[in-house]
């Protein structure tokens, strides 16, 4: 299937902003539990988080797109004393890249009449992702184990073995 970033991953961009604000490498997991306190108290309705004005609306077009102005914004927010927290950019961050994923994975079972997408790599990890694309009833989006999950190969592999176990493969669709 044919879908995913014409510049750089979600990953990267969480890594490079997490790093820009004082935080480890990888970035991942301290921006994931961070987005997660802010979104919980939201029942991670992303519509009820507060808007910082960091984080511009990240578009998909044809199952593909573009992260850098994001990172442009966020590395500008970053660099500077705004009055937004980070703890509220973050959880907007991960509100926008979950609302996104979760569109691109709509396009893609519409496109290719998919009846399940399954989601593997870093950033399907992520607990705050996993519980917002959960609001999501329209989709059947199944994830592999989050700890084999930061591993792509690991998780695709487990998911693609599940598949095969079970019988049910939607394969060619």
């Amino acid at each position: 299937m044919q879908s995913g970033t014409l510049d750089i991953s979600v990953g990267q961009l969480l890594d490079r902003f997490g790093v820009a604000i004082g935080m480890p490498f990888p970035s991942g997991k301290y921006l994931d539990d961070m987005a997660y306190e802010v979104l919980e108290k939201a029942d991670f309705d992303s519509g009820k988080i507060q808007k910082t004005g960091v984080i511009p609306i990240l578009r998909m077009k044809d199952g593909y797109f573009n992260l850098s102005g994001a990172e442009t914004r966020l590395m500008r927010y970053a660099g500077t004393k705004d009055t937004a927290s980070a703890a509220d950019v973050t959880a907007e961050l991960f509100a926008n890249v979950s609302e996104m994923l979760i569109k691109d994975a709509q396009y893609l079972s519409e496109k290719y009449c998919a009846q399940s997408i399954y989601m593997a790599g870093g950033v399907a990890s992520s607990r705050t992702f996993r519980a917002i694309a959960e609001r999501n009833r329209s989709l059947d989006i199944h994830f592999g184990a989050p700890e084999l999950s930061g591993d792509n190969a690991a998780g695709a592999a487990l998911l693609a073995k599940r598949i095969y176990e079970t019988g049910n493969s939607n394969s060619g669709k």
